[in-house]
């Protein structure tokens, strides 16, 4: 539950769910029910509501199928189907919901992110308390209860999970055995696979700012691979910017992005465009939400690409790093068909609809029961797991929304102008000052 600055994972639910994981609105007159759980005993009273076309929105490219093949599993369950819309950019997408919590106007569903991005809307109107939800499906054995803090603010829930994602390194297979490479375990076999790579044509590793988000994603592995816990003290405002172990990573980061380890920064790396860049033998840095599309390309995972967790800078800290994603799926708090919305969400949970996204997403889901066979997310699952693999929260859920937005930005202009370093770091703990003591005045420290 969000009620401090201090933000953490439950590490141990968060890698038995993966774990697992891994073995414009109408009406139709239908009548449905929430409470037919497939997987236990609910503890909601029937109540007879019309199907339903439910629009739900999100920024996720290439998504449209999955929200398909789950709305035909809602729609089995308790009748209600999903109509999605995409937007292609992350700004807009943010904007257009920001209007809903003000205007009412909006979809009835929507994708987010949990964390303290859940602040804002929770206490601003975007999200309706769906408290009921989880609490009927934890009853039922459909998700695991301490996930649940993920997605609260002041005590109520306002989402439920979106799949469980690690943001390991994918690569390209083949590639690595016709150059004589192997998954690297120490940095040094790292930067040894990059120069390889490099050498043979392939530039090494995808980056971008394209979207503006993805600035974040070397940055967070860089900390991450240099001393998590430094990470975590910096985002959690414990440590500053113009920190010297912070220069320290920024140093690392220019040094590769001299180098030409990485890609244009208009790369787009979703849908036909992963699958692309891994058949070139670029390795990845993403959510295994991406997984799918890497495998969409006619590659198939575990023998023609796989993943590995990125290794720690320092040799002498031996347990390794991995970033966690829990994206969330929340109803609009003014959405006139809210009692059929909360009902779509507690069918998300259940078998069907879980099971659905396990096999189009070849990705974690919270559901425990549901199991994927595809081999990338299992072999890795269970590496983080035999390994004791930390897991951190992501950049983009890890701090105040303002902070984390203007934060994106500086991160990009320094892959622009990676001589800016120093300015680059200045306009940071200038912007964290500034945010960190708006939210302590807003919500308290």
């Amino acid at each position: 539950m969000i009620k401090s600055k201090k933000w953490t994972l439950s590490a141990t639910v968060v890698a038995a769910a993966l774990v697992l994981a891994a073995c414009s609105s109408g009406t139709t007159s239908s009548d449905s029910s929430d409470t037919s759980s497939s997987s236990g005993e609910s503890t909601e009273e029937t109540v007879a509501i019309d199907a339903t076309e439910l629009a739900l929105y999100h920024d996720k490219q290439g998504w449209d199928e999955r929200f398909l093949l789950v709305s035909d599993a809602i729609s089995a369950d308790v009748g209600h189907t999903l109509v999605p819309t995409t937007y292609g950019d992350t700004t807009s997408y943010q904007n257009v919901l920001q209007q809903a919590a003000v205007t009412g106007d909006g979809p009835d569903l929507f994708t987010w992110w949990s964390g303290y991005r859940m602040v804002d809307g929770a206490k601003g109107g975007l999200f309706a308390d769906i408290s009921d939800v989880w609490e009927d499906a934890i009853a039922a054995g459909d998700v695991a209860a301490d996930l649940q803090s993920q997605f609260q603010v002041d005590g109520k829930t306002y989402g439920i999970p979106n799949g469980v994602s690690y943001w390991p390194m994918f690569y390209n297979k083949t590639k690595f055995e016709e150059l004589g490479l192997s998954a690297p375990e120490t940095w040094e076999e790292f930067i040894n696979v990059c120069d390889t790579l490099l050498a043979n044509g392939i530039t090494p590793i995808t980056a971008s700012i394209d979207g503006r988000w993805p600035a974040f994603i070397w940055f967070e592995q860089l900390m991450i691979s240099k001393d998590a816990d430094l990470y975590e003290d910096l985002m959690n405002n414990k440590v500053k910017w113009t920190d010297p172990e912070i220069r320290e990573v920024f140093d690392i980061w220019a040094d590769m992005i001299n180098k030409g380890y990485f890609t244009d920064l208009d790369t787009v790396f979703f849908g036909e465009d992963a699958a692309a860049l891994i058949s070139e033998g670029t390795m990845m840095p993403v959510g295994t939400w991406n997984n799918g599309s890497i495998a969409s390309g006619g590659l198939v995972g575990g023998s023609d690409f796989d993943a590995f967790i990125i290794p720690n800078i320092d040799a002498s800290n031996t347990r390794k790093s991995i970033i966690v994603e829990s994206g969330t799926i929340g109803a609009l708090a003014s959405s006139p068909n809210l009692d059929a919305a909360k009902q779509a969400l507690r069918s998300w949970l259940r078998d069907g609809a879980q099971q659905a996204w396990a096999d189009v997403a070849l990705d974690g889901v919270p559901n425990p029961k549901i199991a994927t066979s595809d081999p990338v997310v299992k072999g890795l699952a269970e590496r983080v797991a035999a390994n004791d693999v930390r897991l951190v929260q992501r950049f983009w859920e890890f701090g105040p929304v303002p902070f984390i937005e203007g934060g994106v930005d500086d991160l990009g202009a320094f892959m622009l102008d990676p001589s800016s370093v120093d300015k680059v770091l200045n306009d940071l703990q200038a912007r964290a000052d500034a945010e960190w003591a708006a939210w302590t005045e807003k919500y308290g420290s």
